[in-house]
């Protein structure tokens, strides 16, 4: 619903536009230059607006669809300000009263006639004069842009949401200044790909001029003629190695064609699929080809997207290795293959692009290599800080990256880039990048970026702040001289009217602590890594419920109510999770016992439809309803350790402290949106066992408990499959140092069954998840090695360096430790934190244990210590049973 003839205090007005007029976009230098060369003069310094109540609009009749929509648009808008509708006339005008619309032969002979010739797809110009106004910009997009311009900056018209449009009275805008006003984007590609987009509302996207969309299906922007259609760069994504060389079909046959990873062609899915091998020049050849063969079938394409897939295993064989540690990144071998295309595309289809994403592994420019001239290159820094600017010294990592940025302008003059404006692993929780926002985009400006697609909550209809971060979003990627921060201030005030300064309060206290926190959130940050805690989820609620309060309709307190959301999603994700009763919960205050179910109610009011990437709200809601109830846990006890485990999970431990020094090797848990699997967590790690074939863990989830004592544990579950596992759990008698653990499993079905087991314990590192450097003498992994009579911990990653503390791959590792050691004969496993001075040793029987895998997060401070059983083949009625002890190291186990 658009409000009309919306009536505005008046001082209100004139401090907004007393702050407008101090921007630099109001007045710039070129159009006072232009001016000063226009024969027609002006005749006065501001025009009344009531006066154009009278007038007429003007529309060439000639003029294309956007142009006579412009036109309507126009009518709409000032009918909405003024109470009056006026007339639409085609081609004729007399020598005043007119507001021209679009270019044509009246405009141009008119008292305020201009060319527009110079304005390319998007340009605008806008002439006021006392007696005609004449709107009109390039083709296909330049007058209707020019028509919401002049209400947004002259009327003070905003473009909130799909169903909010402020529009002032024209009585209480009063008069406008008289003058020629010319704007051309500084982007050519503005995408604020997120909600308010979902569902796609094109006249609401056009009108924040949106001029592109990423692919079928998702579109935001209408290709309606009217609308302007797309911008020249339709998708700035289409395709990439998965879609090109598939790994169903060429797996098989040619292994070759895919990435080696530690001495293997890696073949194997995983998330985005299988890398390829970069240099292989049958690959190159077979890929040309089938860029070509798209732009045979899309002639209206301008671009071929050729970019890695979304994971960082990328191809380590000898020729891919020695580019990468020549050019000083795996971008080096990535760019080769990418210009080796292009080279090949250009020689059917010389006007055409290449485009590839300078993404993860890919994000450093090389040394010596350089882009062709028909490479397009799309810088994606998912690693980087949302807090701060890329300019900001006081940010080493977007520092850095911004250095990374220069670098590639200096080689490459077709940049574009993929910018992160959310929390993917929670959308609802709070996360302080508005004011940075501003910054950003004048730094890219700055580094002659063409064009941004900025991602948001893409994936549901509600976020935090999914209306106000689009607004700003929006008017930053039109024109990023403006103050993200004072567009912020602007949207709340205008949106949520008398409740607007608490939720001021709030967004200013959110982040502000996370300034004070001194860390630097990116867009998988955990509560904590945003400086979310206990106290200011608390003033939070005080600060909406304030809020609420003063909301003076119903309109504006479901507004209030939907940006409630991140308040709730802080309290619920904040707390710690405790045992207590026989039960593991929540450790909510009293009076906070009722977060739930109201956290529930708003988000299903509001279309709340994902809680996270890859995470559907109602599986997130079922787990917040058991979670008010309390899972039922067991707590074993000693006078060493205290362990936690919660036998309807799968039987998972989430606490495993060890008494001595109090540390949990397990981390204190806290509940959240971050991870799935039927006990949603996010800060924190737990221990279980899962099937990789045979067994299937999740079918049902439940153990019941067989037996429960102060040190023992013994859990059974009968699987859908007809299997029996039994597990216990206990502490040693004998070595109060040790966690023991044995597993039987018993085939009960008709036939035959082969099962294999993954033991994963997710330990903590106690490292700071600022720092992603994989620096093996602060985390070291140990593998016992037990050939012949000879037994000796080895450490083996002490080449593994994947990553620096930018999040930027090391070309000279090759993505993972020593894994050969991992492979042969053993007998146990082991990490220890060389400053932190402790560790977790694993010991078993290597007759039981077919391979071990040792996985490293820093960002998580997370390191799993994967045993992977031999694969057994059981009759009915056999078993089979394995075992393992954990425990506390002080020092390494050499």
């Amino acid at each position: 619903m658009v409000a009309l003839g919306l009536k505005v205090n008046l001082s209100f007005v004139l401090s907004i536009a007393l702050v407008v007029s101090a921007m630099p976009w109001i007045c710039l230098a070129e159009d006072e230059k232009q001016e000063n060369t226009m024969t027609k003069k002006r005749v006065a310094s501001s025009l009344d607006l009531a006066a154009v109540a009278g007038w007429k609009v003007i529309v060439d009749a000639e003029a294309i669809a956007s142009e006579r929509y412009a036109a309507e648009e126009f009518v709409s808008l000032f009918e909405q300000a003024a109470g009056v509708k006026l007339p639409v006339v085609s081609g004729t005008a007399g020598p005043t009263g007119n507001v021209f619309i679009g270019p044509g032969a009246a405009m141009a002979d008119s008292a305020v006639g201009f060319g527009v010739d110079d304005l390319g797809e998007e340009g605008l110009r806008i002439n006021i004069q006392k007696d005609n106004i004449a709107i009109a910009g390039g083709r296909p997009r330049g007058t209707l842009y020019g028509v919401y311009e002049f209400f947004e900056k002259y009327l003070q018209v905003r473009f909130l949401t799909p169903d909010h449009t402020h529009v002032p009275d024209v009585a209480s805008v009063g008069e406008i200044p008289c003058q020629l006003y010319s704007y051309v984007p500084v982007f050519s590609l503005r995408y604020p790909f997120g909600s308010p987009s979902r569902p796609a509302d094109p006249l609401f996207t056009t009108r924040v001029r949106d001029n592109t969309r990423r692919c079928p299906g998702r579109e935001t922007v209408s290709w309606e003629s009217k609308l302007g259609g797309v911008g020249r760069q339709s998708q700035i994504r289409g395709g990439g190695f998965a879609r090109m060389v598939p790994v169903d079909k060429y797996g098989k046959d040619h292994p070759e064609y895919f990435a080696m990873v530690n001495g293997v062609r890696k073949i194997t899915r995983g998330k985005g699929g299988p890398q390829l091998c970069v240099t292989n020049p049958e690959l190159i050849e077979l890929v040309a080809e089938g860029a070509i063969r798209f732009f045979d079938e899309h002639p209206d394409a301008d671009h071929f997207n050729l970019s890695a897939n979304d994971n960082a295993f990328f191809c380590g064989c000898e020729k891919c290795q020695a580019i990468n540690v020549r050019e000083d990144t795996p971008m080096g071998s990535h760019l080769y293959f990418v210009n080796a295309v292009a080279e090949r595309v250009e020689k059917r289809y010389p006007d055409k692009k290449v485009a590839t994403e300078a993404y993860l592994h890919t994000r450093k420019a090389p040394r010596t290599i350089v882009p062709r001239d028909n490479v397009q290159i799309l810088l994606a820094p998912i690693e980087a800080c949302g807090l701060h600017g890329y300019d900001d010294p006081g940010c080493p990592r977007n520092y850095e990256l911004g250095k990374y940025m220069a670098q590639w302008e200096e080689i490459c003059d077709d940049l574009w880039l993929w910018g992160y404006y959310t929390n993917f692993g929670s959308y609802a929780l709070p996360f302080p990048n508005l004011k940075s926002i501003s910054a950003r985009f004048r730094f890219f400006q700055e580094h002659k970026v063409q064009g941004i697609l900025t991602q948001n909550t893409y994936r549901t209809e509600a976020g935090e702040f999914s209306d106000l971060r689009y607004y700003v979003l929006s008017r930053c990627l039109w024109d990023p001289r403006l103050d993200s921060w004072a567009l912020t201030e602007e949207f709340c005030r205008l949106h949520y009217s008398k409740a607007a300064q608490p939720i001021i309060d709030h967004l200013t206290m959110i982040h502000e602590d996370a300034e004070r926190l001194g860390g630097h959130p990116f867009n998988w940050a955990s509560p904590a890594g945003t400086g979310l805690g206990p106290e200011n989820t608390r003033k939070s609620l005080a600060y909406f419920a304030e809020a609420m309060d003063l909301a003076d309709n119903q309109v504006v307190r479901s507004r209030v109510e939907k940006a409630s959301l991140c308040a709730y999603a802080a309290m619920l994700e904040t707390p710690d999770l405790v045992f207590a009763d026989g039960k593991y919960r929540l450790d909510l205050p009293s009076q906070y016992s009722d977060v739930f179910h109201r956290y529930i109610d708003i988000a299903k009011r509001h279309n709340l439809t994902r809680m996270a990437e890859g995470i559907k709200a109602a599986d997130y809601f079922e787990q917040i309803e058991r979670l008010a109830k309390g899972y039922p846990a067991v707590c074993l006890e000693d006078s060493t350790w205290r362990l936690v485990v919660l036998p309807e999970n799968n039987g998972q431990m989430v606490e495993m402290t060890y008494k001595p020094t109090g540390r949990n090797l397990l981390r204190r848990r806290t509940w959240s949106s971050g991870e799935i699997a039927d006990f949603v967590m996010r800060s924190g790690s737990v221990h279980e066992e899962t099937g990789l074939s045979g067994y299937e863990h999740e079918r049902p989830r439940a153990f019941t408990v067989d037996s429960a004592k102060q040190t023992s544990l013994i859990l059974i579950k009968h699987t859908a499959d007809d299997s029996v596992i039994v597990r216990r759990i206990y502490l040693s008698d004998q070595d109060p140092s040790r966690i023991c653990f044995q597993t039987t499993i018993t085939n009960q079905g008709a036939g035959a069954r082969t099962y294999q087991i993954k033991v994963c314990p997710e330990l903590n590192t106690a490292t700071d998840p600022n720092d992603w450097t994989f620096n093996s003498d602060v985390v070291a992994g140990y593998v016992k090695r037990t050939r012949m009579l000879c037994q000796r911990w080895v450490k083996f990653n002490d080449d593994w360096g994947y990553m620096d503390q930018f999040g930027l791959i090391d070309p000279r590792s090759n993505f993972g430790p020593n894994d050969y050691l991992l492979k042969s004969d053993h007998g146990g496993l082991a990490y220890f934190n060389h400053r932190a001075k402790f560790g977790v040793l694993q010991s078993y029987n290597p007759e039981e244990i077919d391979s071990l895998n040792f996985q490293w997060e820093p960002v998580s401070s997370l390191v799993n210590l994967e045993l992977i059983t031999r694969a057994v083949e059981l009759r009915s009625g056999e078993s089979f049973d394995f075992s393992y002890q954990m425990e506390y190291l002080t020092e390494p186990p050499l």
